[in-house]
């Protein structure tokens, strides 16, 4: 099996998915898809202020907490502290009822919080990205019985096991005078579907009697905005995760009578390779 090279310059996985800055009606996803330190920093907020408030409510009755200072801190703090976390930092007694109420509360909000970091971190570590990079641009053989191709590649050493393509064309029709309504068009392709993929594919869509390019010029579909959407779902070898990658391509991006070099050659120990930084490389039909 061929072996993949790092490709010098550097793509983002896909350009469809929300960037999680702007999911704050979603607060679990945002806290799954936000980067490391900031999750670790909002872990640690969480927490902190959980303990602040706590701490206001017992220093309501400081009196009703008996014990020894821990390095000169206020013990309705290390209190509050050691009631959240289920730690010991000192020799702290509630002996009023208000104290222990509020410890108790304190107690099981630290329980459910702590339950609920644990179950974001499992999220985060098992989480599969498709890690797929693809073509900057589609390449077309012809307008006549030639064939439409999408190409990818990926750095993943794992395969993907019972993968599935899929090519949707978006566009707008006006279907009354200055009525439109957007239109979804299921391309057929070649080779929808594969048992196991590694590495790189192409995703190739035959121009016949059926397909939307025989039936509007590259012009027409430009003026009706269109947008071919490629979807690619499969399962993690390793994990089962199952996974999901979408890209969006407009007519623009089509580059007539053209073809994708090929990206796969011999290494310096003449072992055969797969060359990511030969994705884009195309080259005309003959």
């Amino acid at each position: 099996m061929p072996s993949a090279t790092t490709r010098a310059s550097r793509f983002s996985l896909s350009d469809s998915r929300t960037p999680w800055h702007l999911l704050w009606n979603e607060p679990i996803s945002m806290l799954v898809r936000m980067p490391w330190p900031l999750f670790l920093l909002a872990v640690v907020a969480l927490f902190g202020l959980e303990m602040a408030f706590f701490w206001l409510l017992l220093r309501l009755d400081a009196t009703g907490i008996e014990g020894v200072e821990s390095m000169g801190l206020p013990r309705a703090m290390v209190y509050s502290l050691q009631s959240l976390l289920g730690a010991s930092f000192g020799s702290f007694t509630a002996t009023s009822a208000y104290a222990l109420s509020v410890s108790a509360v304190e107690c099981l909000a630290g329980i459910l919080t702590t339950a609920v970091v644990t179950a974001l971190f499992l999220a985060r570590l098992l989480r599969a990205e498709a890690p797929l990079v693809f073509s900057k641009r589609l390449c077309m053989s012809s307008l006549a019985n030639g064939h439409l191709f999408c190409r990818f590649v990926t750095n993943d050493p794992s395969s993907w096991l019972n993968v599935r393509y899929s090519l949707s064309l978006f566009l707008d029709a006006e279907i009354e005078a200055k009525i439109w309504q957007r239109k979804v068009l299921q391309l057929a392709l070649m080779n929808p579907e594969t048992p196991q993929l590694s590495l790189t594919a192409t995703i190739t869509h035959p121009i016949d009697d059926r397909s939307p390019f025989r039936q509007y010029s590259l012009e027409q579909l430009r003026s009706a905005k269109a947008l071919l959407v490629y979807l690619v779902e499969g399962t993690d070898e390793s994990t089962g995760s199952p996974l999901l990658q979408i890209q969006s391509y407009d007519c623009s991006d089509i580059l007539l009578d053209c073809k994708f070099a090929d990206l796969v050659g011999v290494g310096r120990r003449g072992e055969r390779r797969v060359f990511i930084d030969r994705l884009d490389r195309v080259e005309p039909v003959e």
